[in-house]
């Protein structure tokens, strides 16, 4: 049996090809983000010790040896395609590696997210001409939620399922002769049987705690060149993997159909102790790698406390759900070097956020965002687009929410905001409440979260694969990503940015207020588009449709809406985000653009005057007819006396209205009903 083993031969060979990332210019800063999960894998099939305790663990008899040396040394390599020069092709890059270096591996493997499908299938192409007795495996979130679909129109025969160190072990201890047998055996795959069939094993049930790992970092030499370059690592950030799994289940998120709601974790001494390793090394800066890194305040404060106890002085970031924090643990962790945090906020609107499983309610994230400046830790609040039952009105609600709750974040400078995308496994996904137009080109990859959006000369906005919802057109969401995203930078660096003058801090408060007011005229736009009884998805998009072609498609254009800055009225945006209109898309959307501002802004003010207690109104005529009436009264209001009332009310004051005018606002307020 000993001698099928192929690790039995001289310096059996492993390569890991690593997919590029998508950055323009790969740096050694992309190389430390991009070698964890990769790393991982490299380190325990590196590591003697692991390949030992793993056998016995596992009971296999083959591959069990008194002495420690006795135990394969894998000679393994990466291949990261982000180095790839431009004028090879991926078959071309491989072959260099594997041909020209001499380099015979017999396991070729490769990880990847669904934006990296095509890429990393060029590599399974490429694997199978040019090293064919290779096997070869592929791992990652994508293959996890779909391994059987996924390997029936790929040329892997392997897919792992979920965290893949101890199934790989089990592949590279495995006898390649007889490997048919061998993977029927090997838990948490699927694989491609000897007669082309796709088969599925039963999942697998870990041997091993997260510490008993081998720590990724021990193969960042793999990545770097320089890893002993103690100046350069000073200035870099080091990520070290903490857990994995959520016992949440937020709709646009795959972790639960990876680790089906299991969470492991490693304990604060083996972070600690694979900190001190990185240490050593030069580094300074941390990055804690876990959704959840918080859900168990025992390991926090024992990993503050090994901190304090050592002569260490690091600055260290993590991820953290709102409700997870108080200030006592905030200050604790500050002193022991947290610099910044992460949170996944999505949502400014509390009535969308609630329907995403996120249990998190936004006076929590108010609370940590005030905890947070006043004790100078920078904060980001990731935010989503293109959710399910989101609307402008709820994009209104987040850039509210961000004007008036603007994260502590002298750090990065930004608000990140994605696209959902209903990845495999995700509840969006099997609702098919977020789905690509037909339009859109299909490929292997998937689209990217974070998509180039651009305006072209006629400042139209251009961007591709974008997703649709019941909602929201893919143009209205790449919109959306833009104005969000342009919104949060203008903010931070209008509040925050210490090389900004006065005037420059001016120019972003003004381009902030520019953007904000495109957002309401969105909103204002959408409210008259969904002012209809039993409105349908077809329908939405329909009337979007029509009162586009109606305008002309006036508005439409970046231009149209940000030519000068607009005074905002808080009234107004209050009004904008609380109301809906039941009925009058037909006598609406025949108003002129200004009349229907001038509209709004009356609604606003009578909706104030008689303290808010609506929240839905309606006409009880709604035709064209009716429209062209009232927007011929509409023509004799006074743009500027409803401005001055606006002001007033802003300013909690009551508006100084005329005879006339109270007489003319009720006559127009007279054709509409008004619902609480």
């Amino acid at each position: 049996m000993a001698e099928t083993l192929p690790w039995k031969i001289k310096s059996p060979s492993v390569l890991f090809v690593n997919p590029s990332m998508g950055t323009k210019r790969y740096e050694r800063q992309d190389a430390l983000r991009g070698y964890l999960s990769i790393g991982t894998l490299a380190s325990a099939l590196r590591d003697k010790t692991f390949l030992k305790k793993f056998a016995h663990r596992a009971g296999k008899k083959e591959c069990i040896f008194e002495k420690e040396s006795d135990y394969p040394s894998f000679d393994v390599k990466v291949l990261n395609l982000s180095l790839k020069p431009r004028d090879l092709t991926v078959q071309e890059y491989l072959e260099q590696c594997i041909t020209k270096k001499a380099f015979n591996p017999f396991l070729i493997c490769s990880t990847a997210t669904s934006a990296q499908l095509s890429e990393t299938e060029d590599v399974a192409n490429a694997a199978k001409r040019i090293a064919p007795e290779a096997l070869r495996v592929i791992g990652g979130p994508h293959v996890s939620a779909l391994p059987i679909e996924y390997l029936k129109s790929s040329e892997y025969q392997v897919a792992c399922i979920g965290e893949g160190v101890e199934t790989l072990t089990e592949i590279a201890l495995g006898s390649r002769a007889a490997m048919d047998e061998d993977l029927s055996r090997i838990s948490g795959i699927a694989y491609r049987d000897g007669k082309g069939d796709v088969r599925l094993n039963a999942p697998r049930k870990t041997l091993f705690a997260i510490d008993e790992y081998p720590f990724p970092s021990d193969s960042l030499d793999l990545f770097l060149d320089d890893l002993n370059d103690a100046r350069k690592n000073e200035k870099e950030i080091a990520y070290v993997f903490v857990g994995a799994g959520c016992p949440f289940r937020c709709v646009f998120c795959a972790q639960h159909a990876i680790h089906k709601g299991r969470v492991r974790e490693r304990s604060a001494r083996s972070i600690f102790a694979e900190i001190k390793k990185l240490y050593a090394k030069g580094f300074r800066r941390v990055a804690m790698v876990q959704e959840t890194f918080l859900s168990h305040r025992g390991r926090i404060h024992d990993f503050c406390q090994l901190i304090e106890n050592s002569n260490l002085t690091f600055q260290w970031t993590m991820e953290a759900r709102a409700d997870q924090l108080d200030f006592a643990l905030l200050e604790r962790m500050k002193d022991a070097g947290l610099g910044f945090i992460q949170v996944g906020v999505e949502t400014g609107d509390q009535e969308l956020l609630d329907l995403l499983g996120k249990e998190i309610e936004l006076d929590q994230v108010k609370q940590l965002r005030d905890w947070c400046e006043r004790l100078k830790i920078h904060t980001a609040f990731y935010m989503l687009v293109g959710l399910p039952g989101q609307d402008w009105q709820s994009i209104l609600r987040s850039a509210v929410f961000l004007r008036d709750h603007t994260p502590y974040n002298r750090g990065t400078m930004h608000i990140p905001v994605s696209i959902a995308i209903p990845y495999p496994g995700t509840r969006i996904a099997e609702e098919d409440s977020v789905r690509f137009p037909a339009d859109v080109e299909k490929t292997l990859n998937w689209p990217d979260r974070n998509p180039p959006v651009t305006v072209n000369e006629k400042g139209e906005f251009e961007g591709e694969g974008s997703t649709e919802t019941d909602d929201m057109t893919s143009g209205e969401i790449l919109e959306a990503l833009t104005y969000l995203d342009d919104f949060g930078y203008f903010l931070l660096h209008a509040r925050y940015d210490p090389s900004y003058t006065r005037v420059e801090r001016a120019k972003a408060r003004d381009f902030a207020r520019r953007i904000f007011y495109m957002v309401e005229r969105r909103t204002l736009h959408d409210l008259i588009v969904r002012a209809q009884e039993d409105l349908t998805p077809d329908g939405r998009r329909n009337a979007y449709l029509e009162m586009l072609e109606g305008d002309a498609c006036k508005e439409m254009l970046l231009r149209d809406v940000t030519g000068s800055s607009h005074q905002r009225f808080n009234t107004f945006t209050d009004f904008l985000t609380a109301i809906k209109f039941t009925s009058g898309f037909r006598t609406m959307k025949t108003l002129s653009i200004p009349n229907r501002t001038k509209w709004m802004k009356l609604c606003a003010v009578l909706w104030d005057l008689e303290g808010r207690k609506w929240s839905r109104l309606g006409f009880e005529r709604d035709d064209e007819r009716e429209g062209k009436g009232l927007d011929g009264l509409l023509e004799r209001l006074d743009a500027q006396t409803l401005d001055r009332a606006l002001e007033s009310l802003d300013k909690g004051n009551v508006p100084d209205l005329s005879e006339e005018d109270t007489t003319f606002y009720t006559l127009l307020m007279g054709k509409i009903q008004k619902m609480p």
